[in-house]
């Protein structure tokens, strides 16, 4: 038996979201709190409305910003990334420990990320004077330091007397 239904349909609109980072790629991309890829990425099909779009990148500050979606339209966002840290090279002696803020980082040569501020670096040896600098870290700003050689402590002692055998102290 066929009986007439009646069926009120919501029209929906939709759009489109395309999303670019530099000068990075590969950062993570949010709508809505919902993962939608790396950049560069898209999303095919969102409702007209406006989003809180959040990006986000290991050692760059998190972007958030709104965006709006409107009916049968791409939407490009550009998003700048701003680096969080620096890149940091330090090289001293092969021999010689590196420290940061007396926390024992490698030898000889240490490449590392640093956030902004102050840090105290030594090059540290057995038997020898310490060599250290302080170092200010910009964010974004590369650095490379050289730390001088650490000292020897001790030496080594000639002592010739006349006459000869006699007690030294």
């Amino acid at each position: 038996k066929g009986k007439d239904v009646e069926i009120t349909l919501d029209e929906k609109y939709f759009g489109f979201l395309s999303v670019t980072t530099t000068p990075e790629v590969g950062a993570k991309v949010y709508v809505d709190d919902e993962y939608i890829g790396m950049t560069p990425c898209s999303h095919d099909r969102l409702e007209v409305g406006t989003y809180v779009l959040r990006v986000e990148k290991e050692k760059y500050a998190t972007v958030v910003d709104t965006v709006v979606i409107e009916d049968s339209m791409l939407t490009e966002m550009d998003v700048p990334m701003s680096s969080e840290v620096s890149e940091v090279t330090i090289s001293t002696d092969s021999q010689s420990e590196i420290y940061i803020d007396d926390k024992y980082v490698g030898k000889g040569k240490w490449i590392g990320y640093l956030t902004e501020g102050r840090y105290l670096i030594e090059a540290r040896k057995h038997n020898h004077k310490t060599s250290s600098r302080i170092i200010y870290v910009t964010k974004g700003e590369d650095e490379y330091v050289v730390i001088s050689n650490p000292e020897p402590l001790s030496g080594s002692l000639y002592v010739s007397s006349t006459p000869s055998n006699a007690n030294i102290y």
